[in-house]
């Protein structure tokens, strides 16, 4: 079945070829036939048919005897479908027909069977595979996408938006990210190791760098070029210093409260440290008996002393009741005996110094 693209322009493309023989033993080939003889009607899918508008023309009565073409035109073969010719010949000018008819079908189509590179599709490239324009193949060579596994193709990027990408750095891209959705890097596309970068990055970047004013990095730069801040070391030093001494001075006054009872002390804790402090207080009688059981030398008391002293000059019958001193060689008291008037010794005083001798 002959196919012709629907509405071809190019005429020797709409040609239909057909071979014009006697009616009577149908083998006789007619030659010398003329356009204006032949009788040609036309149907579009099965519509009413029409007279002939294009040409009828013998191709070569001596070498091709017979054979004829007709070239119908762009308007009879612009309808998709079936355009069915009838071809008739009267070479006296009325009937019966000089040739036997005949009933050609033709195919039109929208695909060009005569253009070997995409065969009339315009969804695809006007060139061949491979060329400037056409399709890429699998393989090594030019126009060719190599496939060095299943799933996977080698990329050799050499424009990126229309500019040549900067050189690989340890193997990767580097790329500058002008914007970037909501959310796109979070703690799953995050590694820890990206995140341990970024704050490094951060904190061992050069306060020189930081000079966009009102962020943090600018203050921070701002205040460690500040002059009135150069001795800063110095003052931290000091303040060490003053704290070592301040925890010395605590420690001192704590170990010298901590003998002190609870804040606030407590009424009888008062109480009774007085008490204690009178109970060791020694009464009359022992300062007294103290003093008079006194050892002066050895064997030598205060109290028998004064008893020989008192018998040697008999105060024990001739002072009762009377004050005996004794005087030292300045004048100054020394002794001071007093005694009632039994003669029994009510009290003895004594002076500063021990009298020699004695």
């Amino acid at each position: 079945m002959r196919r012709i693209r629907q509405s071809e322009s190019t005429a020797a493309e709409r040609r239909v070829y057909f071979t014009a023989v006697s009616p009577t033993n149908l083998q006789t080939r007619i030659t010398g036939a003329t356009n204006s003889q032949f009788f040609v009607r036309t149907s579009k899918n099965g519509a009413a048919t029409a007279a002939k508008l294009g040409t009828v023309v013998q191709v070569d009565a001596t070498n091709m005897p017979g054979v004829y073409y007709y070239e119908p035109t762009a308007g009879e073969v612009d309808t998709l479908g079936k355009l069915v010719l009838v071809i008739t010949l009267d070479l006296s000018g009325v009937p019966p027909y000089s040739m036997e008819p005949r009933e050609i079908e033709i195919e039109i189509v929208a695909v060009d069977q005569y253009d070997t590179v995409r065969f009339g599709l315009t969804a695809l490239p006007n060139a061949a595979a491979e060329a400037a324009g056409g399709l890429y193949t699998r393989g090594a060579g030019a126009g060719q996408i190599n496939q060095p596994a299943n799933g996977m193709i080698d990329g050799n990027t050499v424009r990126w938006l229309n500019s040549v990408p900067a050189a690989l750095s340890s193997s990767y891209v580097q790329v500058s990210v002008a914007a970037m959705q909501t959310d796109v890097v979070n703690s799953n596309a995050l590694a820890t190791t990206a995140a341990q970068e970024i704050r490094d990055a951060i904190w061992n970047a050069t306060l020189a760098s930081y000079v966009t004013a009102g962020t943090t990095g600018k203050k921070l730069a701002d205040i460690a070029g500040d002059a009135t801040l150069a001795n800063q070391t110095t003052i931290l030093t000091n303040l060490a210093t003053l704290a070592g001494y301040v925890d010395t001075e605590v420690a001192a006054i704590k170990a010298k409260t901590d003998n002190l009872p609870p804040d606030p002390a407590d009424a009888s804790d008062i109480a009774a440290s007085f008490a204690a402090v009178i109970a060791a207080i020694p009464t009359a009688t022992a300062v007294r008996d103290a003093i008079l059981n006194w050892a002066y030398r050895p064997g030598r008391t205060v109290k028998g002393g004064l008893r020989r002293l008192f018998s040697s000059f008999g105060l024990a019958t001739t002072l009762k009741g009377a004050t005996v001193t004794f005087y030292k060689p300045d004048g100054s008291p020394e002794w001071t005996v007093d005694q009632d008037g039994a003669g029994n010794r009510t009290a003895v005083g004594l002076g500063t110094t021990e009298s020699d001798g004695v």
